[in-house]
């Protein structure tokens, strides 16, 4: 201050390293910022995510929401860090009415919006109930509680909003993708053709396809390079047999095509077979009793038992059969035996040997009967058996038909939840209504591809759609507006960068020239996903490899600018925020200030934070 004019002045630190710039920035057009007229997003649109508790300091949800208010940013997400089986600690039922009213006051006096929260990724991965050893149904019951238990504190706290969890569905194999999910590339080095996306360089040759059973949902693999005996048939349909008269075998797998034909074939005879049990076609047989090649790799390999089971059964019954006969004929002598002795003036010779014929006879109607109850009851056992393991092979179906299935009517069955609390809450405001959905999750687990990501929320619309039809009498015009509404998925552009790992190499191909090639894939699964009008927020995340990373948009190697821009130019108009906590140890506010830079916000020469 200067006292002789009065007046305030300004000192400018021009900091040289880039480290220091989020304390005091100069003029923007120094930095690698773009310089527009127009920022990309406007700054008040880009908001950030902030943690439950801070595990570097044990600052609580009330003093991190505080020190994002004075950062700076308009909107927050909130993302559950307790896990969903830890007693004490956090997450909505640790927030009681002053917590909510004390986070309420403080987004409403400062003008910032809760946008919604994140579930645990430490225990909430998935919707389908799977816990690594299978699909557990009390799992998903809880998990599903846990995001009930979510919306309600953002209906509280933040009057609407979205509740997203990670959706890592289940692991399965990626190189086997549809091809147009995954194209071939010709690999000079192997020179053959190759899949564009592999979990690793041996999972083309021993990946493991996995199989659950409805009943118990135990999971099971089977290695695609594993072999099964087959018995050889003509094409009348008779068993070849061979030169030692036993049928002819050979040994076929799930790696080689022309094996896996075999199974699909087999896989369509068994599906006909079951619509014409139900006397429906093929065609309407629903999607969760229809067989693929993997479930009839398992029947085949259930096959040899099955045989077995059969052949000492029906041995087991003819043994039986023949002792019953037996036991019949020494009942027949028993008897005649017995009628002879009542006759009168009978020898005493031929009275003795009359008793011995019956005794003899006795004996071995006991004998007969003993072997006759043995060989029923090694019979019934094998038959038990070939039944039980018929019902295995019509309960044992492919994970990912099993699992998604699950997903989506969890997610439907939420979406009907936000509706609901939207309409009956007096906090939700009908122009902030509640949703959930999916996040884009891995890529070695079902959900984290683009496609599956659309293919759960657009399926747990339908379900939810069907639902509010035949539950709720509504005309399925406003039903699917309703679901449209409250069902929603969270992209996380981080997420999708993790398939760097998984893409290709080329020989003699730079570093810097794969990760643009894999960019041109990036921003068109962007497009797609765009396209759909399936996403309610996105997380603007960078990283600087194929690991997961959480960096601010600019700060690593993907084209996340240019992923939100896409999605705007398809009339995306739900949240951004930015999810860049690993800069923050370089310093404060770096996960907003980086973000608020590389999309050209316009917020004037030099300013301090906060």
């Amino acid at each position: 201050f200067n006292r002789r004019n009065n007046r305030l002045l300004t000192m400018i630190f021009n900091y040289q390293s880039p480290m220091e710039k989020p304390y005091y920035v100069g003029d923007l057009t120094t930095s690698e910022a773009p310089k527009l007229e127009k920022p990309i997003i406007p700054l008040r649109e880009l908001g950030m995510t902030v943690t439950e508790t801070n595990p570097a300091t044990g600052a609580n949800i009330i003093q991190n929401v505080e020190s994002a208010v004075r950062s700076g940013v308009s909107e927050i997400q909130i993302v559950m860090t307790t896990p969903s089986n830890q007693a004490i600690g956090g997450r909505p039922k640790a927030y009681g009415e002053d917590v909510r009213e004390a986070l309420r006051e403080k987004l409403l006096a400062n003008g910032v919006k809760l946008i919604g929260v994140e579930m645990p990724t430490s225990s909430i991965t998935n919707l389908c109930g799977f816990d690594n050893r299978g699909f557990n149904a009390q799992k998903l019951e809880d998990d599903k509680q846990e995001v009930r238990d979510a919306i309600k504190f953002v209906a509280d706290v933040a009057g609407g909003g979205g509740i997203d969890a990670v959706s890592m569905e289940f692991p399965r194999t990626i190189f086997d993708m549809k091809k147009s999910w995954n194209p071939e590339f010709y690999n000079p080095a192997t020179k053959k053709n190759e899949p564009t996306f592999q979990m690793n360089a041996q999972e083309p040759e021993s990946a493991v396809k996995h199989l659950v059973d409805r009943r118990t949902g135990e999971i099971s693999g089977i290695r695609i390079d594993q072999e099964v005996p087959i018995t050889v048939v003509n094409a009348q349909g008779q068993v070849e047999l061979g030169e030692d008269g036993l049928p002819r075998v050979m040994r076929k797998n799930l790696k080689s095509e022309e094996d896996r034909r075999y199974f699909e074939k087999r896989a369509e005879e068994i599906n006909k077979a079951k619509a014409t049990e139900k006397n429906i076609h093929v065609s309407q047989l629903p999607e969760i009793e229809r067989i693929g090649a993997e479930e009839a790799f398992f029947i085949a390999t259930l096959a040899g038992s099955k045989s077995t089971a059969e052949g000492y059964a029906r041995m087991y019954s003819d043994q039986a059969r023949v002792n019953w006969a037996e036991m019949e004929k020494r009942k027949e002598i028993m008897q005649e035996s017995q009628e002879a002795l009542r006759k009168k003036d009978l020898a005493e010779n031929e009275k003795k040997r009359i008793i011995g014929e019956f005794q003899k006879a006795q004996a071995e109607y006991q004998l007969h009967a003993s072997r006759y109850q043995s060989d029923a009851d090694l019979a019934r056992g094998q038959q038990q058996r070939v039944q039980e393991i018929e019902i295995t092979e019509k309960n044992t179906i492919a994970a990912e038909k099993f699992a998604k299935q699950r997903t989506v009517e969890a997610w439907a069955d939420l979406g009907i939840h936000a509706w609901q609390e939207t309409r009956l809450n007096k906090n939700v405001s009908p122009d902030n209504p509640l949703y959930v959905g999916p996040e884009l999750g891995w890529p070695q687990t079902f959900g984290g591809h683009p496609r599956e990501f659309v293919a759960i929320i657009e399926e747990s619309r339908a379900k939810m759609t069907q639902r509010l039809v035949e539950e709720r009498k509504m005309n399925k015009a406003e039903a699917e507006k309703i679901a449209a509404t409250h069902i929603k998925g969270c992209f996380d552009t981080g997420h999708l960068g993790m398939w760097l790992n998984n893409f290709r190499r080329l020989p003699d191909e730079s570093e810097k020239e794969r990760i643009a090639a894999f960019n041109q894939w990036f921003e068109g699964e962007i497009k797609f996903v765009a396209s759909k009008k399936v996403v309610g927020s996105i997380q603007a995340v960078d990283s600087a490899s194929g690991a997961h990373g959480h960096l601010p948009a600019g700060q690593g190697i993907f084209h996340v600018r240019e992923a939100v821009e896409i999605f705007k130019r398809n009339g995306f108009d739900g949240h951004i925020v930015s999810e860049g906590h690993e800069e923050e140890k370089f310093g404060a506010n770096r996960i907003l200030m980086k973000t608020w830079e590389n999309f050209g916000s316009p917020i004037g020469g030099t300013y301090p934070m906060g």
